[in-house]
């Protein structure tokens, strides 16, 4: 009899898939498989939210047959537009998608978003670029996490907020690890 590999309660390795960019999807299919990676965050050069359902659904079956989970989505842009921002949240209900990561430009954007996150259960979280971007400095991140809901958290990319001078270590405790979603690591 085969043996059931123990489960893990610690973090699930995944393949963010900007890192395979240049790759069509089948590509980035088969890196994965070649690398025994089973969870992906696909972005939209691989799968586009705003395009048809039945070429999401079409791409999500040839996930779903290599043993694949698209786990996440992004980062992806939002917009004032609720309506627009809803699409997107219907995408990542269409394709069984948890955790959508962004990086809103406007501030004013959180109380459309937060509403969508409460409607759909899909969880969002902030990515944060270097310095000079929005969500650059840790700190403005914390503002936005202290007054929103518990299913929007942090998409903690380390490779930024340590070239951006920052302790990712001490971000991350900061951060408090209930709200840190996903880590991007370079």
């Amino acid at each position: 009899a085969a043996s059931t590999p123990p489960k893990s309660d610690g973090p699930t390795l995944g393949l963010q898939s900007w890192t395979c960019r240049f790759m069509k999807l089948d590509e980035v299919v088969a890196f994965a498989e070649k690398h025994g990676i089973t969870h992906l965050e696909l972005i939209k050069d691989h799968i586009d939210p705003a395009g048809p359902k039945e070429e999401s659904l079409r791409k999500k079956a040839i996930l779903d047959a290599k043993g694949l989970t698209a786990y996440s989505f992004g980062v992806n842009g939002t917009s004032m537009d609720k309506e627009k921002n809803r699409q997107l949240f219907e995408f990542a209900k269409l394709m069984g998608i948890k955790l959508i990561i962004v990086e809103p430009k406007n501030m004013a954007e959180w109380d459309n978003l937060e509403e969508l996150v409460k409607e759909y259960d899909i969880k969002l979280a902030i990515h944060n670029h270097s310095t000079g971007t929005v969500y650059g400095d840790p700190a403005t991140v914390k503002q936005v996490l202290a007054k929103r809901d518990k299913r929007i958290g942090v998409c903690l990319d380390i490779g930024h907020v340590t070239s951006a001078g920052f302790d990712a270590a001490a971000v991350f405790r900061d951060y408090g690890a209930n709200r840190v979603f996903d880590m991007h690591l370079k």
